[in-house]
């Protein structure tokens, strides 16, 4: 255990100096009667857009005055999402040139990834096991040919690889047509989502050259891909080489859809709160098991609650893998396990809230018992738009659980309030005004959630939640023993 608070504290330390690097390549203008695509980025007199909903830009540009992070700017048939003014970027040394193609270009050769796992880590954005592998739904799992997932196809949701190479020359083949990000050393490649030309079956390629720039280095490779997305080869010359980048510390969250992928966000496609609290506190190696419409005790169109899945999702006991599937992703041994109350519990009368903390105090229970040397961090429950709970009846629900599992508690545990934060609440208004959402604005909220009131925005919502966590973990972290 003290090992792993040292790791921890190293990784603060480095997350400190870090935490704000910018993006390789400069946002492009914006120009007129221009195709944009959701995800593109742009600049327009100083300021930072980025394209939420596909279109063509009009013959003269929209004024900025008055931008702001809550108002879309339409500007033809395109809408843009004000993200603040245009950041400083890389030397252009550091800078690649960027091809999109659909056949693996001259001098690459494709590494099938299903074939050469030893080559990478793999982190899968979400995951959880389940009893049928048919493809859609076994994000656990790839399969090693036919079916919906093809032969050599790394399936999940929100996938991640990361490996290390001095290759000066450098492919990569996505599926599916979707969203895509590079993170450099650590450094996005785009303010916004890289995108992977349209190829054939919707397989699409990108390809980064540093032959004319900075050449032949060692560079880490970060790649995740928005939703359920597949990625299946990495192209390389053949006298070039790639292995995985050192293990480092993992953190595994245990959530319902607040840590699903992030397929509402256009900026970055694969952004679930533990991948963005992994870049904020050196944590490289984070995953979330977490299933929409479910919570400790709720279940969703037939999916489990997080007791009755426990077992196989988190303590790393998982049912046997049908043939030809193998599994892919668990979280051995997380050093930082994340256990946020879920907004999908019942918490209107005192007797459900009572069931809540019994339900909180078995989950926790089992995980100390099973990771005896794992930091746990109890999170507690944010107020939502929907459901319409009040302030009060959420602190108290809060409450009842942190209460109870206070009277268990060991050591290595940290207790995080989120409506009961002595700051105050993280979030405590009502109503939407962002993405069009009717009733009252006001509050936090107003910036932060989607129009369905129950989700956070991608952008800001999703941001604004992991700050408050990376902070209060920080100030939590020095208090275990």
């Amino acid at each position: 255990f003290d090992a792993r608070i040292e790791k921890i504290h190293d990784a603060l330390a480095y997350s400190l100096a870090n935490q704000y690097r910018t993006a390789i390549i400069t946002p492009p203008a914006r120009a007129n009667s221009t195709a944009y695509q959701r995800g593109d980025t742009v600049s327009l007199t100083g300021n930072m857009l980025v394209c939420a909903v596909a279109g063509t830009s009009a013959g003269t540009a929209p004024s900025m005055i008055g931008a702001n992070i809550r108002t879309p700017i339409t500007d033809g048939s395109v809408t843009w999402l004000w993200v603040g003014a245009v950041q400083p970027t890389a030397t252009a040394s550091d800078v690649p040139t960027i091809t999109k193609w659909t056949a693996t270009p001259g001098g690459l050769s494709d590494v099938i990834l299903s074939d050469n796992l030893s080559k990478v880590r793999l982190q899968q954005g979400n995951y959880y096991l389940e009893d049928s592998f048919d493809g859609t739904r076994g994000y656990a799992a790839t399969k090693a040919s036919g079916g919906s997932l093809n032969g050599g196809i790394l399936h999940g949701q929100g996938i991640k690889i990361s490996f290390m190479s001095d290759a000066p020359y450098i492919g990569f083949k996505v599926t599916n047509q979707q969203h895509c990000k590079f993170y450099i050393d650590g450094q996005p490649l785009h303010v916004g989502t890289d995108f992977a030309g349209t190829g054939t079956s919707g397989r699409q390629g990108i390809a980064l050259d540093w032959r004319t720039t900075s050449g032949r280095r060692m560079r880490r490779y970060d790649l995740e891909i928005e939703g359920n997305g597949d990625i299946y080869v990495v192209c390389l010359a053949s006298i070039d080489v790639m292995f995985p980048p050192p293990q480092g510390l993992r953190m595994l969250w245990l959530a319902d859809s607040w840590g699903d992928t992030v397929t509402e966000a256009p900026i970055f496609p694969n952004d679930l709160p533990a991948h963005i609290v992994g870049r904020l506190l050196g944590i490289d190696d984070c995953c979330s098991s977490a299933i929409g419409g479910c919570g400790w005790i709720a279940t969703s169109g037939g999916q489990p609650n997080l007791q009755t899945r426990l077992a196989t999702d988190a303590l790393l006991q998982p049912p046997a893998i049908p043939s030809p599937y193998a599994l892919m992703q668990t979280a051995p041994d997380p050093d930082v396990i994340v256990l946020p109350m879920s907004v999908n519990d019942d918490i209107s009368t005192s007797g459900a809230r009572d069931a809540l903390a019994a339900a909180g105090v078995s989950i926790y229970s089992q995980l100390v018992a099973r990771f005896p040397e794992s930091i746990i961090v109890v999170m507690g429950l944010p107020k939502t738009p929907s459901p319409t709970y009040s302030l009060a009846t959420v602190q108290l629900a809060e409450t009842a659980v942190f209460d109870a599992i206070n009277a268990v508690k060991r050591s290595n545990t940290m207790m995080m309030p989120v409506s009961n934060d002595a700051a105050g609440p993280w979030f405590d208004g009502a109503g939407n005004t962002l993405w069009g959402g009717s009733g009252a604005s006001g509050g936090q909220n107003e910036n932060y959630f989607r129009a369905d009131k129950a989700h956070l925005t991608g952008w800001f919502g999703q941001r604004y939640y992991a700050q408050r966590f990376a902070r209060a973990f920080r100030d939590l972290v020095g208090g275990l023993s």
